[in-house]
């Protein structure tokens, strides 16, 4: 994250939940030239059980003008499931 500049705009445009899914990520926005920059971030979802539990995830940060470059590559790898909505 440090990589962009002080000002920089940049949006998250993905949150995967598992390692495998952030290696598929990763992979694909390398393939695409899209610059970006990971953060571990704590998210509370509901477990089998209906009770809240606390999981890691690794969001994917980006400049907003590389937004369209890096949806649609995300989209053709079929990595849609933690794509950040509009």
């Amino acid at each position: 994250m440090e990589a962009f500049e002080d000002g920089t705009e940049i949006i998250r445009v993905y949150l995967a939940l598992k390692v495998e899914e952030a290696t598929a990520v990763e992979r694909t926005l390398d393939a695409a030239g899209v610059e970006y920059g990971i953060e571990v971030e704590d998210i509370v979802l509901p477990n089998g059980l209906g009770l809240k539990t606390t999981r890691s995830a690794a969001g994917f940060w980006i400049r907003e003008p590389a937004l369209d470059a890096a949806e649609a590559a995300l989209v053709a790898a079929k990595l849609e499931k933690g794509l950040v909505l509009r």
